[in-house]
């Protein structure tokens, strides 16, 4: 049996499972021999400018670089040389479906070099729509299957995905949650009462389908609290509620550096993070809730594998289902209990300072990097 390297959520703690192979490998000495001399790494993505290269493979790989314990360089996949794939000893792929990706893979296999392929959405069952459209074409759903069938480690952000990949594509996949840069947002931004009223929060992209039954609960908490309460959009914001008095849009597309202190700079009372129940969403990282809680940001979220795997109910955050009736019930729960959000405040802010510091995504990282087979 092949290595795995699991992701669970216990008690609050993540827990790594290391499988009987990786541990004997290291009684051997392999990890000591490779850990010689800084790893070799080629990064593969489809660009730089994605958010899961800066959050989840420039900030954990900048911080080993750091730590001399790899050396790292990042090529379009078009750009990628012959000598540039045999001068490297592993080489990571980031959400590629292009056949040159492919041809890639393939190559790198035929030489010997580990391949790891990094992916945070399920790309089969995306929305049609957008990115949706072009995964709907043939050449791209192969590509992609073929990762996650031939790669020689798959890393996503997801229990939920890590265990659906185990069981319908690969054995060796782990789960290694993004992190967050903290620099970017010290000291943390004290929380100060908004004379316009208690002001509820969501970031994300367009996501009609998400907000379907959260549009009415909206609708009906503005008529409730009135001037009490300003509802901020950022990156996104229903038709319904654009030209609401009591509503503010911003718009995304921010820079990673500029988006968190932006984020933490909204002061929010609290944020919410609804998904509509289906498989691509049950594959999602938990990104909302490591970025609110990472701000001070007590969140709602929907009642799915994406949050209930790391939200601890009424304690870093509330879960909910996903209807009208219980978004309504929720959101005006933390309006009215004031003690309730502050307790969810910190106790959020406290897990996310330690569980998704950039040292301790990066040390996941090479921990799974070093188990790799056939590094040379």
């Amino acid at each position: 049996m092949g290595y795995m390297y699991i992701c669970r959520y216990r008690d609050m703690t993540i827990v790594h499972i290391l499988c009987e192979k990786m541990i004997n490998r290291a009684r051997r000495g392999v990890m000591s021999k490779v850990n010689s001399s800084p790893l070799r790494i080629l990064v593969v993505p489809p660009s730089e400018r994605l958010p899961s290269f800066q959050i989840g493979i420039k900030l954990p790989f900048d911080e080993l670089q750091a730590r001399g314990e790899i050396e790292y360089k990042t090529l379009p996949e078009y750009d990628v040389t012959e000598q540039d794939l045999c001068e490297a000893n592993v080489i990571v792929f980031l959400r590629n479906t292009t056949t040159e990706s492919l041809r890639l893979l393939k190559a790198a296999q035929s030489e010997g070099i580990p391949v790891v392929y990094s992916i945070d959405d399920h790309f089969l069952h995306l929305p049609k729509r957008g990115f949706g459209i072009t995964m709907a074409e043939p050449e791209r759903r192969f590509t992609f299957t073929s990762f996650l069938k031939k790669a020689d480690m798959i890393r996503v952000g997801s229990p939920y995905f890590a265990e659906l990949i185990r069981e319908e594509y690969n054995n060796n996949v782990c789960c290694i949650q993004a992190s967050v840069d903290f620099s970017l947002i010290e000291p943390p931004v004290p929380k100060t009462r908004n004379s316009q009223g208690l002001i509820i929060g969501y970031e994300g992209s367009a996501k009609e389908n998400d907000f379907t039954v959260i549009i009415p609960a909206l609708q009906e908490v503005l008529r409730k609290y009135g001037k009490e309460i300003r509802l901020e959009f950022h990156g996104f914001v229903p038709a319904e509620l654009l030209a609401h008095r009591r509503a503010v849009y911003f718009a995304g597309g921010r820079e990673y550096k500029q988006y968190l202190p932006f984020l933490c700079g909204r002061a929010w009372d609290f944020g919410i993070a609804p998904l509509e129940d289906t498989l691509y969403n049950r594959c999602k990282s938990n990104n909302k809730f490591r970025e609110y809680s990472a701000c001070g940001i007590p969140g709602i979220y929907s009642r799915m594998p994406t949050y209930s795997d790391c939200v601890q109910h009424e304690i870093t955050g509330l879960l909910v289902e996903h209807t009208s009736e219980a978004w309504v019930e929720a959101i005006s729960r933390l309006i009215e209990d004031e003690p309730l959000r502050l307790r969810i405040r910190e106790q959020a802010t406290l897990f996310a300072r330690s569980h998704y510091t950039v040292a301790r995504c990066a040390s996941e990282w090479r921990q799974m990097l070093l188990s790799l087979e056939g590094i040379r």
